[in-house]
């Protein structure tokens, strides 16, 4: 779900329901399969839509599903009102860690795949691969220096 202005999800029966759910990145099958209205449910459920967005009745048990799932309070959660810090969704300050964590991750995890790409296709770095793993992390900071300086290591 893509991030919304603050106009926009005030619009929100549950707002902050809407920012947790876009800030924490679980999808509306996760959201569903939580509330137990399914496990395999489409990302545009309009049975799950409907309970979230306030157009049909949220049943007692899927609202504490739903705090459990954020661990959020359920006055929280279910309330009218936006919570804000710092002109931001209180959600935005309570996932910041984990998104700025799973970033980091994804960054790591596209330089792999660059690097498996390029080990694929040359395949004559593998040697040198096999020689920087062995080496301490000063011999490998000081190898860098002296390729970033034009010279050999």
């Amino acid at each position: 779900m893509k991030r919304l202005s603050i106009k926009e999800l005030q619009k929100y029966q549950y707002p902050n329901l809407i920012a947790e759910i876009i800030e924490s990145g679980y999808s509306i099958c996760t959201v569903g399969d939580h509330m137990e209205l399914g496990r395999y449910l489409p990302e545009d459920s309009p049975e799950v839509w409907d309970k979230l967005t306030g157009k049909t009745e949220l049943l007692a048990n899927e609202a504490i599903a739903l705090s459990n799932l954020f661990g959020a309070k359920p006055k929280y959660l279910f309330s009218h009102e936006l919570a804000m810090i710092d002109e931001k969704p209180y959600a935005y300050w309570r996932w910041l860690e984990s998104n700025k964590r799973k970033e980091r991750e994804h960054i790591k995890y596209q330089m792999r795949q660059k690097i498996n790409m390029a080990l694929e296709e040359k395949p004559y770095l593998l040697e040198l691969v096999n020689k920087v793993v062995s080496m301490s992390e000063a011999e490998v900071l000081s190898a860098m220096e002296a390729m970033q300086k034009g010279g050999a290591a």
